[in-house]
């Protein structure tokens, strides 16, 4: 039986069409667990934590697949250098997995929120607007300095901005911000189709399974 969904019966029409979207996503959602539920994934680590065999069964089944990356520390108040270990390091890294198993495609699960700095008076397109400073540039630079950008150098990339533009309201989407654009060029670089989704508030899904959500935020921490 699932631990998910204990309540749902193992032959429901519901249950096996979730069973075969899982095999359809395949290899990462079943490597991704150890004996005992701990995750084997390690967004915070070099190559994720994987072993060098999982990381090989990985690019031998991902062959000519698409990687849907949505994972991400969504703590508003993390250090800057922490979040972007967590949010763009880890992600140029799996991108970098997709790159050697030559996927099809690479999906970049972002937020709404990396435009909201910009005028509420104005119509917000789904582009790319002008940070002030050159996010690419800065992440490297977090690279070179084994993760460890002095407070001059986030301070004058976290309140840098262009003269329509309002304050970052939290570190999550700021390195957000920057992954997508990390994730853009590395992926432009190696000829990898990738394509950016940016989701607003993520909550339950009342109509079709109740209780598929995970996290307090939101509404749902107020039914919870």
């Amino acid at each position: 039986p699932t631990p998910c969904v204990p309540w749902q019966s193992q032959t429901s029409g519901q249950y096996q069409r979730r069973v075969q979207w899982g095999k359809r996503l395949g290899t990462v959602s079943m490597l991704g667990r150890r004996k005992g539920g701990a995750n084997r994934f390690r967004d915070n680590e070099d190559n994720l934590g994987l072993s060098t065999e999982d990381r090989q069964t990985l690019v031998d089944k991902l062959k000519g697949g698409v990687i849907i990356h949505c994972a991400a520390d969504v703590r508003f108040n993390r250090p800057v250098n922490e979040a972007l270990r967590i949010n763009v390091y880890a992600s140029e890294q799996l991108l970098d997995l997709g790159i050697e198993a030559r996927l099809a495609g690479f999906v970049y699960v972002s937020t709404l929120y990396v435009n909201v700095r910009e005028s509420m008076k104005s119509r917000v397109f789904e582009q790319f607007y002008p940070l002030g400073y050159d996010a690419v540039a800065l992440y490297k630079r977090w690279k070179a300095t084994s993760g460890k950008l002095t407070d001059e150098e986030v301070s004058a990339a976290y309140n840098a901005s262009t003269d329509s533009q309002g304050a970052w309201p939290n570190t999550y989407t700021f390195t957000k911000s920057i992954s997508e654009r990390v994730v853009t060029e590395r992926a432009a670089a190696a000829c990898v189709p990738a394509s950016i989704v940016r989701l607003g508030i993520v909550c339950d899904d009342a109509h079709d399974q109740v209780g598929w959500y995970f996290w307090q935020r939101g509404v749902s921490s107020t039914s919870a």
